[in-house]
């Protein structure tokens, strides 16, 4: 990395220049990186004047003020004389695989408001020399191999606000300096007591870190908060009931730790929460009634915790509410609250392996906009209510194992979007009504595993093929009628097996075209000679050269419309999943000139996905550790999950778990 030159200051005294990045000196794959050289195409040494150059801003007087460059590849050192940039005031490099350390002369750059080098492999300390900088706002350093701990000398730097590091390995506490800050941390430790005197804290995120310990009661002085993000930590303790001080909280999400005790009463305060999620964690004790005062609440999570007693009939003043989970708590007990179901907003309802008794009560079709009802492994008994057909949206039906009995009522058949039923392990009888059979997304009794309806010893009695007849009509179909019914079927079976070879044929016409003249462009282009570029999002340990011997058939693990999935098991013993998108379709037309145009366009789209997968950080998201391409492959790269997808979990009943 080249700063800019004696020569130029010597011409211009008064101004500084931008740093730029000599691309002449650069090593002889960078140099020949088609992705880069377009980025930087414009960087001239030569040129007096790098206000022109892109990524470059400068003030009116050309005084360069900010640079800006994100999510390309440059591999270089952290520049070692920034601060000869002397009106710089944002220099943005996040995700460009920054190297080394952060100079201590970074403090000399006395105008930085903004210093961003996240999404970087960059190491060492974070300087204490930072606290120099009076001006600076935001400090982010998040996703890097960072250790230490942070200096207390950023107490200095009066007009910070945000104090974004996680993703790091530092180590130690808060610093009680930083009173002021809102920020985002990597840090094992405990939270101080002294962090209640932030007074202008905002938002909270110290989620997916190692910190334990227990919260401290002075965090219910935080009067501005809106977001307090705890989840995936080590946590215990109980929940201070203070935090129900914190007014202005909107969501809470403390999920994943291992908090005891009771829910606190006083979180009924919190009048404008709106996502309150407990799950994961040895909450015990009953749920508060006072939760019904929060008419703002739209999700509520507390599955696999200890509560007890039963749903509080108060839960039906939180009119907002739209996804209630109170699955795995063996100790929930009592019947469903019929106010629960004055919920006309509630899209979900979750009671999974609970100790529920009772009747379903009518009044659960108010609940009209309810998509997905799962009451699953309790003990619900009685009829299930006709009401059942006033919800239209119902897309996914699990009453199993309870003890509930009687008939299917006919008015199922009245929730068109019904896809999934599950009444297995049941005391049902009778047959299924003859309505069901108008569902068209619901998967035919005929298709399913005899598993859906096992337990219930009356349903059904005559046998699976008269499940859904009903009378006499229905069970004596004409042979005339059957006949014509063979004959369709015939012919439309004909006319598939055409279609499919034809297109068979036609598709290797295609391929065999586009690949003569791939090939042809190949040669005049350098084809497979063009190395392969490599962004990580994480700290990885392994190269582009351990990945691409992975991509063999015996690895591939599913195929979609996007791409092929790749089970990759790496030198190291690591195993991550590696996504090799489809190339994108060109017309057999083109020529090699066109064909360079169109691969630029797809790249620009690709980069753009990846920037946006690359700043995603959430827990129920598997985390995407970097990518790699060429001018034909396009990889991304994954953490990998060994039990299969989501959809097999939830369509194809193989009693797995995620």
């Amino acid at each position: 990395m080249v700063i800019w030159g004696p020569d130029l200051d010597n011409k211009y005294p008064k101004k500084t220049s931008a740093a730029a990045w000599d691309l002449k000196s650069s090593p002889p794959e960078a140099v020949n990186s088609p992705s880069r050289s377009s980025v930087f195409s414009n960087w001239n040494h030569l040129d007096p004047n790098p206000c022109k150059w892109s990524h470059i801003t400068c003030s009116s007087n050309n005084l360069v003020t900010e640079i800006n460059i994100q999510f390309v590849d440059i591999a270089f050192p952290f520049p070692s004389n920034l601060s000869t940039l002397l009106y710089l005031e944002k220099p943005i490099l996040s995700g460009v695989n920054l190297t080394g350390t952060i100079p201590p002369d970074i403090g000399d750059c006395s105008r930085l408001t903004v210093l961003d080098v996240s999404s970087n492999s960059l190491v060492g300390s974070i300087p204490s020399s930072i606290g120099k900088l009076e001006n600076l706002q935001d400090l982010i350093l998040n996703s890097n191999q960072i250790t230490g701990i942070i200096p207390v000398e950023l107490g200095n730097c009066t007009n910070l606000n945000n104090l974004i590091i996680f993703d790091n390995y530092l180590s130690g506490n808060l610093p009680a300096e930083l009173d002021t800050i809102m920020y985002s941390t990597m840090l094992s430790g405990g939270i101080l007591p002294h962090l209640g005197n932030c007074s202008e804290l905002v938002n909270l995120f110290l989620y997916d870190n190692g910190l334990s310990g227990s919260l401290p009661p002075q965090l219910g002085k935080l009067q501005k908060l809106e977001k307090l993000l705890l989840w995936q930590n080590n946590f215990h303790g109980t929940v201070p009931g203070e935090i129900g001080n914190c007014k202005t909280l909107k969501i809470i999400d403390l999920s994943l730790n291992f908090f005891s005790e009771a829910i606190p009463q006083s979180f009924g305060n919190l009048s404008n929460v709106e996502e309150l999620m407990l799950s994961n964690n040895n909450i015990s004790g009953t749920i508060p009634s006072e939760l019904g005062k929060l008419t703002q609440l739209t999700v509520f999570f507390a599955w696999e915790n200890k509560l007890e007693g039963s749903i509080p009939a108060e839960l039906g003043g939180c009119r907002s509410l739209e996804a209630l989970d109170f699955s795995h708590n063996i100790a929930l007990t009592g019947s469903l609250p019929p106010g629960l179901f004055q919920l006309q907003n509630l899209t979900k309802l979750f009671l999974i392996a609970n100790d529920i008794s009772g009747s379903i009560p009518p009044a659960l079709g108010n609940c009209t906009y309810l998509i997905r009802l799962r009451p699953v492994s309790n003990r619900i008994s009685g009829d299930i209510p006709e009401e059942i057909g006033l919800l239209k949206n119902l897309n996914f039906l699990d009453l199993s194992a309870n003890h509930l009995s009687g008939t299917l009522p006919a008015e199922i058949g009245n929730c068109n979007e019904l896809q999934m039923l599950n009444l297995s392990n049941n005391t049902l009888q009778g047959t299924l009504p003859s309505s069901l059979s108008s569902l068209t997304r619901l998967e035919l009794f005929r298709e399913l595993s005899a598993t859906e309806l096992a337990g219930n010893q009356g349903l059904c009695s005559k046998g699976r093929d008269l499940c859904f007849l009903s009378n006499a009509t229905l069970m004596g179909m004409s042979n005339n009628s059957n006949l014509k019914r063979s004959h369709r079927l015939k012919l439309v079976i004909a006319l598939l097996i055409t279609l499919t070879i034809a297109m068979t044929i036609f598709g290797a016409i295609a391929f065999r075209a586009r690949k003569l003249i791939g090939d042809d462009c190949e040669s005049k282009m350098g084809g497979e000679s063009l190395p392969w570029q490599f962004t990580p999002f994480q700290k990885l340990n392994f190269s582009v050269e351990q990945v691409l011997k992975c991509l063999v058939e015996s690895n591939v693990i599913g195929k979609g419309c996007s791409g092929i999935l790749y089970r990759a098991e790496l030198e190291n013993g690591e195993v991550i999943a590696v996504k090799k998108l489809w190339p994108a379709t060109k017309a057999a037309g083109h020529d090699c000139q066109t064909d360079r145009l169109g691969i630029r366009e797809d790249r620009d789209s690709f980069f753009a996905e990846v920037k946006t997968l690359g700043s995603i950080r959430h827990k129920n998201i598997v985390r995407f550790l970097g990518c790699c391409w060429n001018r034909n492959t396009r990889l991304l790269m994954y953490n990998y999950m060994p039990n299969g997808s989501l959809g097999s979990l939830l369509h194809e009943r193989s009693g797995g778990c995620l």
